[in-house]
């Protein structure tokens, strides 16, 4: 099972041939995360992990000048950021 409730795009890993790397907050192969690929979604990396669960994010962007890091908030926990 497979699905995303949030989808942003930020910076490509550098000499990637692809033009962004692509997150979603959602299922992977069955686990809920947050996840990155850098290859149009052949493949992916979580950024959380089960501990670390953000108690639900709403919203979600990549940053478009740093490779990896992404910035997430809900719940009213304030604003997140990952790399």
């Amino acid at each position: 099972m497979a699905g995303a409730s949030i989808v942003a795009l930020g910076k490509a890993k550098p000499g990637s041939s692809y033009s962004a790397a692509v997150y979603v907050v959602g299922v992977i192969n069955g686990v809920w995360g947050v996840w990155r690929s850098d290859d149009a979604g052949a493949t992916w990396v979580r950024h959380n992990d089960d501990a670390h669960q953000y108690a639900g994010l709403g919203v979600m962007a990549a940053d478009q000048g740093l490779y990896g890091r992404i910035y997430a908030g809900g719940s009213c926990r304030g604003v997140v950021y990952s790399n």
